[in-house]
């Protein structure tokens, strides 16, 4: 729903290899830091709240590219404390 309405099949392919990229981070972030699992799902919940409130495009981006740096936030701060 975030990205496949692009026309452009070399950006969607580009998005769909880094999201590939980011799943081993967020699989090895849920089982080293204690809390990020419930922390990620609260974040699903506000922007799936931002969809149903009809918030801007604008808006859904940054809480998406929030939850996305929480994650490498939350994965760097385990391993180098």
């Amino acid at each position: 729903m975030l990205f496949d309405a692009c026309p452009n099949p070399q950006v969607l392919d580009l998005v769909r290899r880094g999201w590939d990229r980011l799943g081993g981070l967020r699989t090895s972030t849920f089982s080293f830091v204690p809390g990020r699992a419930r922390q990620s799902v609260a974040e699903h919940e506000q922007i799936l709240g931002l969809f149903d409130a009809g918030a801007p495009a604008s808006d859904v981006e940054r809480a998406v590219r929030a939850h996305r740096l929480a994650t490498l936030d939350a994965f760097l701060a385990h391993r180098h404390p």
